[in-house]
């Protein structure tokens, strides 16, 4: 369904004294998903999820790589095209819904915006759609400001899903929400995926998570595929040192123990040499500080550590 390819997001930090700095904030990053199935994205903040989203979706420009859904890209396709096959559920359900707007008026505006549909020609699919994510039919003369943060998330989830796309990529849909309501916020993703046959990008930093919802995971670190391969196989065998340390900073999730993970990630404006990861990794040596490891197949995955591949 949706195949990426060494996409990359460079951006530069302009100053008013010495050279400009270039951010990398995706650097050749590959995957491919299944139709129907999802996708775990993990990786501690700054490591380059919510701009490999942000290119996907188009809302940033990729500086160099190609993604194309069924075998076609964005140029292909054409932009329209693109975002009815491709929408997104944003993290802050507060701040990615217009306060202006009564819930309705939200879950329409795509079908108004992409088809050219009045409010009144579109309200009937709005309150259908509205229904399906488990909110009643009353809630649609509401604004943002008087919906409890679950019900906002499921405004999100419902404007997203108006236009039927074949993908939807969630940035960390549930971390700001009540634990009691994250589980029926998954719960309701999960049946929403079953119905419209959604293929799954499903962002976050909670392993947990991923565990229940993900078929395969995608573990990032400084903009760059640590490890990529199917969930139980990442999950009971991982093979990159830092997979291993996110695991160890969640006991029990695998059954073994691993090293925690030590220190703070690097800016992306001066990251390491060699491996990004050497200056934390428990297994460096001396030749992570010069070698930059490829992306190799290794025991049924795809894993970039010298260490592992040369094994």
């Amino acid at each position: 369904m949706l195949e990426v390819k060494n996409l990359s997001k460079f951006y530069i930090k302009k100053k008013i004294w010495g050279k400009d700095q270039e951010v990398r904030a995706l650097d050749g990053v590959s995957f491919n998903v299944k139709k129907g199935e999802c996708l775990g994205i993990v990786g501690e903040s700054g490591c380059g999820k919510s701009t490999l989203a942000k290119t996907l979706l188009g809302i940033e420009k990729e500086t160099s790589g190609v993604a194309t859904i069924e075998g076609k890209s964005r140029q292909q396709l054409g932009d329209k095209e693109w975002h009815k096959k491709i929408q997104m559920v944003f993290q802050d359900p507060y701040s990615s819904l217009n306060p202006r707007l009564k819930a309705i008026e939200l879950i329409a505006a795509p079908l108004m915006i992409n088809e050219g549909l009045s409010l009144k020609d579109a309200k009937g699919s709005a309150l259908k759609m509205l229904q399906k994510v488990g909110l009643r039919a009353e809630m649609a003369e509401r604004y943002p400001h008087m919906l409890s943060g679950g019900q906002r998330q499921r405004i999100g989830l419902a404007r997203a899903l108006m236009l039927r796309p074949s993908i939807l990529i969630c940035d960390e849909p549930v971390s700001a929400l009540d634990v009691s309501i994250q589980a029926q916020v998954l719960n309701l993703l999960m049946d929403l995926q079953d119905e419209f046959e959604l293929t799954l990008l499903f962002i976050s930093h909670d392993l947990h998570v991923i565990k229940h919802i993900g078929h395969s995971i995608l573990v990032m670190y400084l903009g760059k595929v640590a490890e990529f391969g199917e969930r139980d196989t990442l999950i009971n065998l991982p093979l990159h040192p830092y997979t291993q340390a996110l695991l160890g900073t969640i006991p029990g999730l695998d059954g073994k123990k691993h090293p925690p993970l030590q220190g703070e990630l690097p800016s992306p404006l001066n990251p390491p040499p060699g491996c990004t990861f050497h200056k934390r990794c428990p297994k460096a040596q001396k030749s992570c500080e010069i070698n930059i490891p490829p992306p190799t197949i290794k025991s049924g995955r795809i894993v970039a550590c010298d260490l592992i591949t040369s094994q």
